[in-house]
């Protein structure tokens, strides 16, 4: 693991719901998946996606760490339980509410929040996971170049369910 992925690892775990969240609040999508196996998904997507345009070195170190945070607004918009305030929404299904008018802006608000931290390339890292939803948002930033349209591949591929590049699975102890 190169040091741009790493760091931004550690900048998940300041994120800890990720872990257990489901990777779809209403329980419509990624159907009994958490973020966390949703994540892994999408990077195993990636690594392929490198592999295929021979993308290596600081590069893809910078798209696989975009591929660990590009959700990381979801985290900021999400809470375990039911919050009885206004614009959020409780899905009796997952046990997650969600500030249902901030959706669409999961990608930006992410970006936003990675101000917070250091990390190399954040720029880069910000512009990709801004526009990572603009195929289902298109008033979010746009893509316009390779990296931009392959996180935004990775993500979609891996939210099509299980069976596409998944993830192996652990053996369990006999």
């Amino acid at each position: 693991m190169e040091k741009i992925e790493k760091r931004a690892l550690e900048i998940l775990e300041n994120y800890p719901i990720y872990k257990h969240q489901p990777a779809s609040i209403s329980g419509k999508y990624h159907i009994g998946e958490t973020q966390e196996e949703h994540l892994k998904l999408v990077n195993n997507v990636l690594k392929h996606l490198c592999d295929e345009f021979n993308i290596q070195n600081e590069d893809r170190d910078m798209l696989l760490a975009s591929g660990w945070l590009h959700d990381l607004g979801m985290y900021v918009i999400t809470k375990k339980g039911k919050i009885d305030e206004f614009g959020w929404k409780y899905y009796e299904v997952t046990g997650y509410s969600k500030f249902q008018n901030l959706m669409d802006k999961h990608g930006s608000i992410g970006a936003k929040e990675l101000e917070k931290y250091n990390i190399p390339r954040k720029k880069e890292i910000q512009k990709l996971i801004a526009c990572h939803m603009s195929h289902w948002y298109p008033n979010e930033p746009q893509p316009n170049c390779l990296y931009d349209y392959l996180l935004c591949i990775a993500d979609y591929v891996a939210s099509r369910g299980h069976g596409i590049l998944e993830c192996p699975k652990k053996k369990k102890n006999s």
